[in-house]
């Protein structure tokens, strides 16, 4: 018994996933090992209550906004949702986010590389937002093509086409 390929992709997301978060995990543990080692333990911690709080409230206003707006289209996307596959019951996914831009995820997506450049004030982020922006800018077309080539809702997409010609950023992409 083979995996289909969809199941394929599917499972290499899921593993690249995984790693990606083992991989930051232990690395930031190491770092952490490092800097003990070489410069020691921590002498001092903010002792006010705004000190103790500014570093979660910061940690949590980077994160929450854009868990939301993904939230949010994950719930209008629905059972529709695949990396890039259509479903068998194809429904055109028009409320939500997506009566504002037709990719709302890749928006999220975008969005998020742009904040970790200007949270980590570091230029590596935004190479992965070129990067990225270059694999949505290949992958949105063979998206809509198989959306257009599907009978069920060719029509139905077009007109949607025309009423939201925003794919990532409304005005300009």
């Amino acid at each position: 018994m083979y995996p289909t390929s969809t199941q394929a992709v599917e499972g290499l997301a899921v593993l690249t996933t995984l790693q990606f978060f083992h991989y930051g995990i232990s690395r930031t543990r190491a770092i952490a090992l490092v800097a003990k080692a070489e410069a020691g333990s921590i002498r001092t911690m903010p002792t006010s209550f705004v000190g103790q709080i500014v570093s979660p409230i910061q940690g949590l206003a980077s994160f929450i906004p854009p868990l939301m707006f993904l939230g949010s289209t994950f719930t209008h996307l629905g059972n529709q949702w695949h990396l890039i596959g259509r479903r068998e019951k194809p429904k055109v996914m028009q409320t939500g986010p997506y009566a504002v831009m037709r990719h709302p995820l890749y928006t999220n997506m975008l969005i998020q590389e742009a904040l970790f450049a200007l949270m980590f004030w570091s230029y590596a982020p935004l190479v992965g937002l070129g990067i990225t922006a270059g694999a949505f800018a290949v992958k949105m077309p063979i998206e809509e093509d198989l959306i257009m080539k599907d009978p069920a809702v060719a029509a139905e997409y077009r007109a949607y086409m025309q009423r939201v010609p925003a794919r990532v950023i409304p005005y300009l992409w």
